[in-house]
């Protein structure tokens, strides 16, 4: 079995491996990584876009009963609250477009008793959007996230 000193750097040029590989400590890889079959990674980030291009209608799973999606939430966000005045709300993001799917639910109620419908009246491309609500008077907080469609 061959055997790689530790403790130095090694740099390989088209190298197939034949069954396990383990790497203990950081691994960089320039150019594409391509893995057949089951990639399964404990943690992890991406400093860029990231793509799945499977047909599968359930592309992208949450695959534990219990675990989610954290979207961070801020200036330039896609995904955030805010609270409506006199039934209306300016969202100032630089994330929206003219085709984004923009999904607004009531978080809390304000001046209303129930809840009223909401939804997006007016959007201005990289600036900023309206939520509406059904009630004038309403002041609820209502949720908001934004979906880019891809091209």
């Amino acid at each position: 079995m061959p055997l790689i000193r530790t403790g130095v750097d090694v740099e390989f040029a088209d190298v197939a491996v034949t069954g396990a590989l383990d790497v203990t400590g950081a691994a960089t890889v320039g150019g594409n990584l391509t893995v057949a079959g089951y990639t399964a990674l404990e943690a992890g980030q991406a400093d860029a876009q990231f793509t799945l291009w499977s047909g599968d209608k359930d592309t992208l799973r949450i695959g534990t009963a219990g675990g989610g999606l954290a979207v961070a939430e801020g200036a330039g966000a896609t995904s955030g609250v805010a609270t409506l005045v006199a039934g209306a709300v300016t969202v100032a993001t630089n994330k929206v477009a003219a085709n984004s799917r923009i999904q607004c639910t009531v978080q809390s109620l304000g001046t209303v008793t129930t809840p009223k419908a909401v939804g997006v009246t007016a959007r201005v491309a990289g600036t900023s959007f309206t939520i509406t609500s059904a009630d004038a008077t309403d002041t609820s907080v209502v949720a908001w996230f934004i979906i880019s469609p891809t091209a």
